[in-house]
């Protein structure tokens, strides 16, 4: 009884509060996180080929160098630490990692149409730096593997214990990690939007941004087993919040300048 409410005051102590105001659990220390990060994209880079194109590098570099100086304020590493890679691969993904690193598939270069929606995919992952989301999914995943081996104790004897694990690993996916994960995605897409507005990119280019990727179709899973909100939801909110915030939201005087380099042209959404 005593270790398991240490442990509940453990996880209470570890809650903190993201840009937006949620409440999130974050057990790993920083630093550790940062390590963590650049791990993993040490690893990426020998694993994965990175473009050699010195016009798609430049531009992505323009773009990411823009959107880190509008968060600066709001990062753990200085935005001129930062490391941004293009990886040579068609996947249309990008992504951003503690310790102040940025990666963007070239696929996702070509299928944005100009530098204020690439603008807008770079400041949402940026974002999710920013918000600790990192954090709070290892500590999810940690404060749930607890609780699945908690209940192996106590069921030990149960003839239906595999089931009953079975049963709480679903249910702990589908009911804490991955609604967690679309409230992430969401504040991602908030956060992001002040970012890339922030850097004098086009605001509007994100709600372009996921119009695209609602065109473009495929398969999706229901609603309750994706992890991010559907294309055409994020699209709608965030035009919403454009429009009631037109101050802020409305066309920035100039623009950052980082010019869409000679390439194919933009994907189709389809």
């Amino acid at each position: 009884m005593r270790n398991s409410l240490l442990s509940i005051s453990l996880l209470i102590a570890a809650c903190a509060t993201s840009p937006t105001g949620r409440r999130q659990l974050e057990l790993m220390p920083e630093s550790q996180m940062r390590q963590m990060g650049q791990q993993a994209f040490a690893q990426m880079k020998n694993e994965q080929p990175v473009s050699d194109d010195p016009d798609m590098n430049r531009y992505v570099d323009c773009i990411a160098s823009e959107v880190l100086a509008a968060a600066q304020d709001d990062l753990q590493v200085p935005a001129d630490a930062w490391q941004v890679e293009v990886f040579a691969s068609d996947q249309i993904n990008a992504f951003a990692l503690p310790g102040g690193r940025v990666g963007v598939y070239r696929g996702m270069v070509e299928f944005t149409e100009d530098a204020s929606q690439l603008a807008a995919v770079v400041a949402h992952e940026v974002a999710h730096v920013v918000a600790d989301h990192g954090n709070a999914r290892v500590s999810e995943q940690m404060a749930i593997q607890g609780i699945v081996g908690l209940t192996s104790v106590l069921t030990e004897q149960s003839p239906e214990r595999d089931a009953l694990l079975a049963a709480l690993g679903v249910g702990g996916q589908v009911g804490v990690l991955l609604p967690h994960s679309r409230a992430q995605e969401s504040e991602a897409d908030i956060v992001g939007l002040r970012y890339m507005a922030d850097a004098r990119f086009e605001p509007r280019a994100a709600v372009q941004l996921w119009e695209r990727m609602a065109e473009r179709g495929g398969e999706r899973p229901p609603v309750l087993l994706s992890t991010h909100p559907n294309p055409e939801s994020r699209a709608k909110e965030l035009a919403k919040r454009i429009k009631e915030n037109p101050e802020r939201y409305g066309r920035p005087a100039g623009s950052p300048g980082c010019s869409r380099p000679a390439m194919a042209r933009a994907a189709p959404a389809r």
